[in-house]
């Protein structure tokens, strides 16, 4: 008998999903000045451990495509395949030392700059030009703070989409993850390219950062998807609501935004969801919705990854 209230969705699209934070967040304060220190005392084995949880995490809320942040090259993709999901591993900029061109090349990997401050002019141009001999995608967080918007400035003498543009990474597949204190003439530059902008609503405001306006983004017409970024639980539905909501709030005005063009961007190309939902109440309820996709093998799994991922805490508390 076919279902009645039943939204089709194709799966979502988690397009940067940071493996520690998702692992280990419930259990452990990650903050910017221990996350590396957490990182030393951790064996390869853990690593791959949390990555494999993160992975069922996002099989589990509906995701069929993300792009995991791991510490580690290889600890992720296999993940992926062995589960079918699309995506790429995430690795920061500062493997370019490290790495032959060929130990790049392919569709699964993606490398990402955390900070434009933390590099010079050559250092850009070397990621640049190691981009574009191995077709790697590139991500850069940006403009996450008034702060490091004006240290780009004071460094560089350009605005952040001005550097981008100076330095080529426009020019490739670029994502931008952030635009929290990006002002409307970069957003004009950038809309004469074709950068993709990765939104994480729900771990922006876990973190205190500016709230986006989408209705700003759509206006002038650049692409955009979504994240869980350093959420513990991920909930799709979830980032795309809060977009909404914030931007009505900073617009101080509602139903600024297409619920349809969230939903757009929360979606993959990956496999399909039947989201059930009461067609009684407004569109917009379906985001306050959770997509679960109970599997009773795939949730045994988790659940033996989670007990073993505490015997890693109790060891990592034990070492402080």
């Amino acid at each position: 008998m076919q279902k009645e209230n039943v939204l089709k969705l194709k799966k979502f699209k988690n397009a940067y999903c940071d493996v520690i934070y998702c692992g280990l967040g419930e259990y452990l304060d990650i903050s910017g000045r221990n996350y590396n220190d957490i990182l030393k005392k951790m064996t390869r084995e853990d690593i791959q451990l949390i990555s494999h949880y993160a992975v069922l995490k996002n099989l589990i809320a509906g995701v069929g495509e993300v792009n995991l942040k791991v510490p580690v090259i290889g600890v992720g993709v296999k993940f992926l395949e062995k589960y079918g999901l699309n995506g790429r591993e995430i690795l920061e900029a500062g493997y370019v030392n490290n790495l032959s061109t060929k130990d790049l090349i392919g569709e699964r990997y993606m490398l990402e700059i955390e900070d434009l401050n933390d590099y010079n002019g050559i250092a850009l141009s070397d990621i640049s030009s190691f981009c574009a001999t191995t077709e790697t995608p590139i991500v850069v967080r940006f403009g996450q703070s008034l702060e490091s918007v004006g240290q780009i400035v004071g460094k560089f003498g350009l605005s952040p989409a001005s550097l981008l543009e100076d330095y080529g990474f426009l020019d490739r597949e670029c994502y931008l993850y952030g635009m929290n204190y990006i002002d409307k003439d970069d957003q004009i530059l950038l809309s004469n390219y074709n950068p993709t902008l990765i939104l994480s609503p729900k771990s922006d405001g876990e973190e205190g950062k500016g709230a986006i306006n989408l209705y700003n983004l759509i206006y002038h017409r650049l692409k955009f998807c979504f994240s869980s970024g350093k959420c513990y639980n991920i909930d799709m539905f979830k980032e795309g609501y809060i977009a909404i909501l914030n931007t009505n709030n900073l617009m101080n005005k509602g139903r600024l935004v297409d619920e349809n063009i969230v939903l757009d961007a929360l979606q993959s190309e990956k496999g399909s969801l039947e989201i059930d939902f009461d067609q009684d109440k407004k569109f917009s309820c379906i985001f306050e919705e959770s997509a679960r996709l109970e599997n009773d093998e795939i949730c045994k799994i988790k659940n033996e990854l989670e007990n073993k991922i505490k015997t890693i805490i109790n060891r990592l508390k034990g070492e402080n």
